[in-house]
Parts: structure tokens; C-alpha cells; sequence
């Protein structure tokens, strides 16, 4: 446990710290800096993007989504429902299952010959479920417009809306399975006649048989919090972005390519099909327009053609050759976006995972971990090392005291 733990703050402290960068008034060069100066400048980026994330910006909107989750567990998504939430004693006709049966009667009328046959349709049913809170219990108003859930929040009338639009396209994930994709989506989440949050999906092109898929979510709160994700696919590429904004300000954008053979690409692919049919792969994340981390792997296929025909007598012969691969057909590195030259780049190197002996016969575990080389003396650090909780306190402290106060904005759902 005590691992685990070391483990998950080098990762949400790496996370911070290199995607969160602002301007900076020095004007030294990234790659001039010695690994301590780094960190200097690095704690600082942190703590700049922190300080702008306001916990009170979501707090009535966290209360609002915490107040739902718990009256839901009163029979909304169950099949069973008691006096109590979780206690299951009577068939619930406002459970999920119902619902889905509901969205199956719109596709196919004859219900019995599709459940007979085992195929189940899935798409966004339609109602408004209110809760009674006094009987304590959702109440179905019918409805062929919107799924909308209505309820009380500190005695002011809520609700969490869900309305579709555009055309609705089939896709069958599986032989039993069938999904409809609506053409566009909008979800809102209102207390009052405040519209506290709200999510769109428009899925622009989705055509299964010439795999083209072009689909943007964003989600925006009243706080004039912004994110956004952009998925675009084609036999030739695919491209998939996301940012994050305060205020139309930056905070993080990142995107990630993969080049395809389209030769090899068709709707019956099999997961190692798509593998191989991956040419080469590109990321980029730029964060308050400063700091900036990029990676290319250009040969994917001799990668992935060398990685599985290491040659390896021992665990560490494997682990040491594995690295060599990552380091031969992978670049990765870091800048500050108004130098233009790395400071540092990534690279991978083999370490002792566990050992143990078992009688006369001692064993070694090797593993491949990612590690920081800096520019300026070539110096290595492993993530652990280098983000480690003594030099970087003040932001860890930071980053567990917003967690605490967005946690004290729940009430029933702890």
C-alpha cells in the first residue's frame, strides 16, 4: 500500500507539473537550467494553474449532481425497489430495464420477438420522472420530447435534462447488441432558473461503412468552465483533441494523431488488425500556452515488430532490450513554449521491480519506467525521484486541499 500511495503522488504530481506551465518573466532558457533551477520554475507553473481553479465556481452545481445521485437510488435506475435506498423488495416499473424495454418499443414493436432473439437495442428512451418527496418515489409524466428528472435541491426545484435531435444512426457493437447514436445531444443541469452546467455531443459524421467519424463533446458550466473533446476519424487518420479553458483562457489543450494504413483498415477489423494497421503516432499538450510536451513515434510497425522478437535469456536482459526499443523508435521532450529548444527529454530505462530468495535460488523482477535526461548536464531522474514529495509539498498540498473542499461540497454520496 505504502508503494501504491508513492506511486499515485509521483503521477498526479507529474501530471501537475508538467501540463501546467504560465508565463514566466524569466527569460533563461529551459534547456540553460540545471535540474534544480527546473523544479524551481516548475512549482511555480504548478501553483499558478492551481490558483486558478476556484472549488466555490462548482459548488452548487457538485451539490445539485450529489442530491440527484442519492434520490436516484429511490428505484430510478433499479430493477427492484425498497422503502430504502438499496433495499430491493417489488418489481420497479421506473427501473433502467423498464426504460430500456420503453427505447426498444420505439425501434421495434414486436418487443417479444427481440428479446426472444437476445438482441438488445439501446438508445435514449424519453419521460420526465419527478420525485415525490414526500412518497419518496419517481413519479413518469409521459413525454416524446425529453428524458428530464425533476427534483428538489434545498427546497428550490431542479432538473437534469436530456434532449436529442438529428438523425439517429445503428451501430451493432456486438451480435446481441445494437445502438442508436443520436445525431446530437444536449444534456443541462438547471436548480432554479440557473442553468448550472451544460454537456452537447454532435456527432457530425458517423458512417460505419466508410469508417468516417466525426464527433465534438464539450461540457461548460455557469462558471464559464470549458472543456472540450474532437474526434475525427477516417481510414487514413485518426485525430483526437481536448482542451480545458477558464474565462476563454487556456489552461490545457492537448492532441494526439495516429497515421493508418487504409489499406488495412475495414468495418470487420479485429483489434489486432487496427494494431497493425497504426503507421506512426504523434501527441502534443500545451498548457497556459508555456510549457509543452511532444512525442513522435514514427515507425510504429518495426516498434512493435522488434519489441516482439526481443531476444532474452533473463528478466533483465529483457527489461534492458525492451528500453533500447522505446529509446531507438520513440522521442519525447519537454520546452517552455517561448524557448523552442527542449530542456529536457523522456526516455525509458530498465529497474529493479521486486526481488526475493527461495532457498539457494535468489530471483530479480525487471520492469521499464520512464525517465527525465536534462539538457543542460545529462543527468537522469526517474519520475519518482525527480517528482518527489519533499521538493514538491506546496504543491501536493495544494492539489489535496482542493480535493478536500470539492469533497466537502457532498453531502449523501461520501
Amino acid at each position: 500500500m505504502k508503494l501504491l500511495m508513492k506511486r499515485a503522488f509521483t503521477v498526479v504530481l507529474a501530471a501537475v507539473l508538467l501540463f501546467g506551465c504560465g508565463e514566466d518573466n524569466n527569460k533563461t532558457g529551459g534547456n540553460e537550467l540545471t535540474p534544480q533551477e527546473n523544479k524551481a520554475k516548475l512549482e511555480q507553473c504548478a501553483m499558478e494553474v492551481l490558483g486558478k481553479i476556484n472549488p466555490q465556481d462548482h459548488k452548487t452545481l457538485v451539490e445539485t449532481i450529489d442530491a440527484f445521485a442519492y434520490k436516484a437510488d429511490y428505484g430510478l435506475f433499479e430493477d427492484e425497489i425498497g422503502p430504502t435506498p438499496g433495499e430491493g423488495i417489488e418489481p420497479n416499473p421506473m427501473g433502467m430495464m423498464s426504460v430500456i424495454r420503453k427505447a426498444v418499443t420505439t425501434y421495434n414493436p414486436v418487443v417479444l420477438s427481440v428479446l426472444a432473439t437476445e438482441v438488445d437495442y439501446i438508445a435514449i428512451p424519453t419521460g420526465i420522472y419527478t420525485f415525490d418527496e414526500v412518497a419518496r418515489e419517481w413519479v413518469e409524466t409521459p413525454s416524446a420530447e425529453v428524458l428530464e428528472f425533476v427534483f428538489e435541491v434545498e427546497g428550490v426545484e431542479s432538473s437534469i435534462s436530456i434532449r436529442k435531435s438529428g438523425k439517429e444512426t445503428q451501430i451493432q457493437t456486438d451480435e446481441n447488441t445494437i445502438v442508436f447514436v443520436p445525431e446530437h445531444v444536449t444534456m443541462t443541469v438547471n436548480k432554479g432558473a440557473d442553468k448550472l452546467a451544460e454537456l452537447s455531443v454532435n456527432n457530425t459524421t458517423l458512417d460505419i461503412n466508410s469508417l468516417k467519424f466525426d464527433s465534438e463533446i464539450a461540457l461548460k458550466t455557469n462558471a464559464d468552465y470549458t472543456w472540450a473533446v474532437h474526434v475525427d476519424i477516417s481510414p487514413s487518420e485518426a485525430v483526437a483533441s481536448a482542451s480545458m479553458e477558464i474565462a476563454s483562457a487556456n489552461i490545457v489543450s492537448v492532441v494526439a494523431g495516429l497515421q493508418l494504413d487504409a489499406s488495412k483498415v475495414n468495418p470487420q477489423m479485429t483489434e489486432d488488425d487496427l494494431i497493425a494497421s497504426i503507421l506512426s503516432a504523434t501527441t502534443t499538450s500545451v498548457v497556459n500556452s508555456q510549457l509543452m510536451v511532444a512525442g513522435t513515434a514514427p515507425k510504429i510497425q518495426e516498434m512493435i515488430y522488434a519489441l516482439n522478437n526481443i531476444n532474452a535469456s533473463t528478466d533483465k536482459e529483457y527489461a534492458i532490450a525492451e528500453a533500447a526499443v522505446y529509446n531507438q523508435y520513440m522521442d519525447v521532450n519537454m520546452q517552455y513554449t517561448g524557448d523552442g529548444v527542449p530542456f529536457a527529454s523522456v526516455e525509458a530505462q530498465p529497474y529493479l521491480e521486486y526481488e526475493y530468495s527461495y532457498g539457494d535460488t535468489h530471483y530479480e523482477y525487471y520492469e521499464v519506467e520512464p525517465v527525465i535526461v536534462f539538457a543542460s548536464d545529462n543527468s537522469r531522474y526517474s519520475f519518482e525521484e525527480y517528482f518527489n514529495e519533499a521538493d514538491f509539498g506546496n504543491v501536493l498540498q495544494s492539489v489535496m486541499t482542493l480535493c478536500d473542499q470539492f469533497v466537502s461540497f457532498v453531502k449523501y454520496c461520501k
